[in-house]
Formats: structure tokens, C-alpha cells, sequence
């Protein structure tokens, strides 16, 4: 009877113990870090996988040097775990620098792990901003340096020479560049951008010149020319360091009898026969830019004969110059360019304007030598000045 006793009381104690280890205990969060060091380069990136052990939330909050996602000091990472070094040392901090990556347990703060990164330093590296842009006369342009890996990022600012361009514009220390003016011809210069720590290390950009418009100019506009005459024109080429110009009368190049000559540049000569219709068009064409041109319009009228042509001595009074002095044969119809008055060879009155040059020219000659009478008006246009005498002498002409 006792040892069924011993028996019982062992098995109520084998039971009470076998109840008690049915009640079971939360297991703590653990988190942990991979991989839990790293090296890397400024400016580099390196990714950190988080698991959160234990715990309904497996999400984590990150941390760099004890910053909620770290900063431009220490460097970033992500919400993935993507840490990226910055760009430079931190100030007053020589590489190679260590950082501390923490990823702590949102589900239990107090729970965390960290892992290690030595940044060393990268290549000194520059880039200029905008790397390409296209720029016309007068316009400017501030350009950007970004430095890394230097512990000085200021750098100095200049222009590549370009053969044969004598002007390729400024730049100023701060970047800031103004583009010449005129810009002759399109062509493209590099704007560098020189670290001043280590002065092997630059960057480029690209600055494409967009040239002034061409301007083709010719003098006079309009004009009139006798029959088998010459006609000088003054011309100009504006904005091209290449000034030659096709020269075309009515569409053919140096025009041809017909219509007339351009024997050199600037020199027309009209064809001996008056066309039909009497009116040429002389076109300038520039060779740098064929769309920029400028036309005199000619008439051409009869020739006229010269019977003779005495140069008389010049008066001048006032401002007024009067010069060579023409006879013509009655019959024939008249055209000279430039002149001012056709006169009878008889003596007679002439008011000119105060000031210019003028020419004269007189017809159905009788005699020689001749006075002509000179009435200046004075500069208000109305008064009439004192009377000059020219005396032309008709020489062989009467």
C-alpha cells in the first residue's frame, strides 16, 4: 500500500510539471544587417539588406552617422537600403572616413543592427553645366562647375583658342560668358572649366556661334545710265569674313550685250542699243549666304553726243560748287547722270541751293565764250544771295 502511494505522488508531480510546460513566451525582435561592412569610393554606392526577426512590422528606419537618412556630410541611403557615399570628405576630414549605417526595427526601436563603411577617396572629377548651348551675338550665358572629389572645388574659367578666330568672347571668373559681336561666320568654341586643386583635371562645353545675318549693300539703289555708259556702284559685305559677291544682271551672271556688262565688281557698262523694256536689274549675291543679295534697278536711255566737254574753272561760294560743263547737239534726246540743269548757251539766270555739288550742261551753243549768271539762295532757301559769274568757254564748240 505505501510503494502504490510513492507511485500516485510521482505521477501528480509528472502531471503538474507537464502542465506548467504548456505556457510558452514572446521571443524578442532581433534585426539583422547584411552586409555588415563595406568599402566603397566617394560618390560610390553600396546596398544594405535589413531582416527584422520576430516582429508583425518587418520594416526599418535608416540611419547615417545617428541622421534619419543620412545627409551631403555622410552620405544617403534609401528607403531600400541604397547608400551612397558624398561626393567630397567631410569638412576638415581627410580620407579615408568612416560611416555608420544603422537600420533600426520600426516595431521595436530599442532593436537595431549597424554595419560599417570606410569611404575612400575617387578621382577628382568635373562636369560643366549645360554641357552644349547655342548662342548669337550679345547673348550670354552663366555656365556651372561641379567638382568631386576635391577638397578645393573652386576652378578657373577660360576659352580654347581657335585658329584664325580673333574673337571668341569673354568669360568671367564666376562663369559668366558674353558672346562677340558681330559673329562673322557660324562656328563652335569650348568653354573649360580648370580644377584649381589639381590643374590636370578639366571639363568642356560646347558654345555653337550662331553668325550675324550676312547684309549685302549696294549704292545707289536706282539709277539711269546712257546707252553704252558705265555706272560705278559703292557695294558692302557685312557680318562673313568672306566678302566676294556674284554679280548678275537680270539673272545672268555679269550679264551679257543685250542687257550689259559687270566688267569688275561694282562697274556696270549698259548695252550700246537701249533694250526693251529699258530697265535692267543689277543683283549683288553674297558668296558666304547666296539668300542675301542687293539690286539697283537701271534704266537705260539714248547715249548722248558729246560735241565737246570744257572744264571750266569751279566757283565756289557758299558751299556751292559748280563744275563740268557739257554741250550737246540740238537733235538728240539727253541723259547724263547726276545732272542738274540743261541750259541755253545764252546768258542766263541760275539759282542753285546753298550748299551741294552740281552739274550743268548747256544746248543749241551760238557762241563762246559765255558768262553764266550764279544766284546763290542762302541757307533759309528763300533769300537769294549775290550773283557770280561763270564763264565758259566754248573753245571749239560754237
Amino acid at each position: 500500500m505505501k510503494r502504490f502511494l510513492t507511485i500516485v505522488s510521482l505521477l501528480g508531480i509528472v502531471l503538474v510539471t507537464g502542465c506548467g510546460g504548456d505556457v510558452s513566451k514572446p521571443q524578442p525582435v532581433e534585426v539583422r544587417l547584411s552586409p555588415d561592412a563595406a568599402a566603397i569610393q566617394t560618390n560610390q554606392s553600396v546596398w544594405f539588406t535589413a531582416t527584422v526577426l520576430n516582429a508583425s512590422d518587418p520594416s526599418v528606419l535608416w540611419h547615417v552617422d545617428g541622421k534619419a537618412w543620412g545627409d551631403s556630410v555622410s552620405g544617403t541611403i534609401s528607403p531600400a537600403g541604397r547608400y551612397t557615399a558624398p561626393a567630397n570628405s567631410p569638412p576638415l576630414v581627410l580620407p579615408p572616413f568612416t560611416v555608420e549605417v544603422k537600420a533600426i526595427s520600426r516595431a521595436d526601436p530599442s532593436k537595431f543592427a549597424t554595419a560599417h563603411v570606410i569611404v575612400t577617396a575617387g578621382d577628382l572629377t568635373i562636369e560643366v553645366s549645360p554641357a552644349e548651348v547655342d548662342l548669337e551675338p550679345t547673348e550670354t550665358q552663366l555656365f556651372a562647375a561641379h567638382i568631386e572629389n576635391a577638397s578645393d572645388p573652386s576652378v578657373s574659367w577660360s576659352i580654347d583658342p581657335v585658329p584664325g578666330l580673333a574673337d571668341s568672347g569673354l568669360i568671367d571668373g564666376a562663369g559668366y560668358y558674353q558672346t562677340p559681336d558681330p559673329i562673322v561666320e557660324n562656328i563652335t568654341i569650348t568653354i573649360r572649366a580648370t580644377s584649381i586643386e589639381d590643374t590636370t583635371r578639366s571639363a568642356a562645353a560646347l558654345v555653337h556661334l550662331i553668325s550675324s545675318p550676312v547684309v549685302v549693300t549696294l549704292s545707289p539703289d536706282s539709277a539711269r545710265v546712257g546707252a553704252d555708259q558705265p555706272l560705278e556702284m559703292d557695294f558692302s559685305v557685312e557680318n562673313t569674313s568672306e566678302t566676294t559677291l556674284d554679280w548678275y544682271v537680270n539673272g545672268d551672271w555679269n550679264g551679257n550685250t543685250q542687257i550689259g556688262f559687270i566688267s569688275r565688281p561694282g562697274k556696270y557698262t549698259a548695252p550700246a542699243i537701249v533694250p526693251d523694256p529699258p530697265w535692267v536689274e543689277i543683283r549683288a549675291v553674297s558668296r558666304r549666304d547666296t539668300t542675301k543679295f542687293a539690286v539697283c534697278q537701271v534704266e537705260i536711255v539714248p547715249g548722248v553726243k558729246i560735241e565737246c566737254e570744257d572744264m571750266t574753272q569751279f566757283i565756289d561760294r557758299g558751299g556751292v560748287t559748280i563744275g563740268e560743263v557739257f554741250k550737246y547737239n540740238a537733235s538728240e534726246k539727253h541723259a547724263i547722270e547726276g545732272l542738274d540743269r540743261m541750259l541755253e548757251w545764252i546768258e542766263i539766270p541760275v539759282q542753285f541751293a546753298y550748299s551741294g555739288n552740281h552739274t550743268v550742261a548747256f544746248r543749241n551753243a551760238a557762241r563762246s565764250p559765255t558768262d553764266v549768271r550764279i544766284s546763290i539762295l542762302e541757307p533759309d532757301r528763300k533769300t537769294q544771295g549775290p550773283e557770280w559769274i561763270l564763264t565758259v568757254s566754248g573753245g571749239g564748240c560754237g
